[in-house]
């Protein structure tokens, strides 16, 4: 599975695609901010877009909704804003998993799955 990997932390984001390898997953892609998210989706064709943010800023919530709307594919958020009206606002966005800290690679199968699964339900 084709994963296009979005986070501004380079050390986060080493650490999230060894896990990604682990769990079976390639990165196809790996950009630091989701300013042009639609034009990296049509270029790398990803199955599943992962997003890994301190919280879900404005900014990355209106490229997800480009995305959702023109190339929709699964998309799961990682942060560390727990709030409610963050996680609305993400979800409205077309934010498929929103998850709240503790990311280990045990969990990553499991909830790119959840994701997958809510997608193809909508």
């Amino acid at each position: 599975m084709r994963v296009l990997l979005v986070d501004e932390d380079p050390d986060r984001a080493t650490q999230l695609q060894a896990a990604l390898h682990t769990a079976g997953y390639t990165v196809t892609a790996h950009v630091a901010t989701a300013v042009d998210l639609l034009a990296q989706v049509r270029a790398t064709e990803p199955d599943v877009i992962i997003i890994d943010r301190d919280s879900a800023d404005r900014d990355t919530l209106e490229h997800v909704c480009m995305v959702t709307r023109d190339q929709p594919r699964p998309i799961v958020m990682f942060a560390d804003d727990g709030d409610r009206a963050a996680i609305r606002a993400a979800v409205d966005a077309g934010v498929s998993a929103y998850v709240v800290g503790g990311l280990t690679a045990e969990r990553i199968r499991p909830i790119v799955d959840v994701a997958m699964a809510r997608f193809e339900q909508f």
